[in-house]
């Protein structure tokens, strides 16, 4: 249907748009007239704040939303694990108030989504009218009111910074997941990042996760649980070439907050294949009572860790062939 490809094309094919039409302004032309335009429309679509969303916005952002959970045909599993684990945390919590004191809240949650692939597509079950914020929203408000974490290359392209905004992403920087986190607001992050994308190998799933400490502490710092999460089916979303892995690769990656590479999907367009998702949620893991970040020792952030890795491992293994992909192997550097 033209509706779902321009939808996803809106959504996923926005960079390649702005790429082509940057190409297209110097090839029509003279080269002074075509940078000057281009600079003036920058200048003018980063002048729009991210705070800025209209009604037609998050409209938009709805419709993409539905769109891709019908395109994906995304299923969500292990919400009730999350839903029973926090009805318990509120009993616990009314459990120990003293008199009339009222019960606190239980901390909010840090949802960590494996793998990243091209990109983390998988977001998209998370964004207001996503299928998780369906399912747990109203039973979890502070997961109701999460925002996911992107690369804060995103927030720097014209249109594209504000799109993603309007479905409930914000620049991955760990003040910004502090902030999240300070106001009860659970925080769903890619572990891996844009760094894992340098390590994708098409005939084994490839998780860069055993540097990845910094999630873990934010967590720690505000006793938030963390929830291991599994998407299968990114993998398949598209096809991609990538310069081979390198130091001065990585570290050029680094520095732009993206790998450079290649990637398309059906007809060699942007729209992707249309892949089925699978997204398990498992267990939520509790971590240690809220603590300044100078009390949590590097071995109590190494051992929760571990504990993430091998929930992640657990999910994988028990799942895999239940989501279409029974001979693909993990492999978690």
């Amino acid at each position: 249907r033209v509706a779902t490809c321009v939808l996803l094309g809106a959504w996923l094919g926005l960079l390649h748009a702005l790429v082509g039409g940057a190409a297209l302004a110097f090839a029509l032309l003279p080269p002074r007239r075509a940078l000057a335009g281009l600079a003036v429309f920058a200048a003018l679509a980063l002048a729009v704040p991210l705070s800025y969303s209209p009604a037609w916005g998050r409209t938009l952002a709805t419709r993409i939303s539905a769109t891709a959970e019908r395109y994906f045909r995304i299923e969500v599993k292990g919400a009730e694990g999350i839903e029973a684990y926090h009805s318990q945390r509120l009993k616990s919590n009314a459990a120990g108030s003293v008199g009339d004191e009222t019960s606190p809240s239980p901390p909010p949650y840090v949802i960590a989504v494996s793998p990243h692939n091209v990109l983390p597509i998988s977001f998209v079950a998370f964004s207001p009218g996503g299928p998780v914020m369906r399912r747990l929203g109203a039973a979890v408000p502070s997961i109701g009111s999460a925002r996911g974490v992107a690369s804060s290359a995103v927030f720097y392209v014209p249109l594209m910074r504000n799109l993603w905004s309007w479905l409930g992403l914000t620049a991955a920087s760990r003040a910004h997941m502090r902030a999240l986190l300070s106001a009860d607001q659970s925080v769903i992050v890619c572990p891996g990042g844009v760094r894992e994308a340098l390590y994708m190998d098409p005939r084994v799933e490839t998780l860069f996760l055993r540097r990845r400490r910094g999630f873990v502490r934010l967590a720690m710092e505000r006793g938030a649980p963390i929830v291991p999460c599994f998407a299968f089916g990114q993998r398949a979303a598209f096809r991609w070439w990538r310069p081979p892995s390198s130091p001065s690769l990585s570290a050029f990656a680094r520095a732009i907050g993206y790998v450079p590479m290649l990637f398309w999907g059906m007809g060699c367009s942007p729209l992707p294949y249309p892949a089925k998702m699978t997204i398990v949620l498992g267990e939520p893991l509790t971590t240690t009572p809220p603590a300044p970040a100078s009390e949590i020792s590097d071995e109590e952030v190494d051992t929760t860790l571990r504990v993430y890795i091998a929930a992640i491992e657990e999910l994988f293994e028990r799942h895999k062939a239940d989501a279409g992909y029974p001979d693909l192997e993990l492999r978690v550097l």
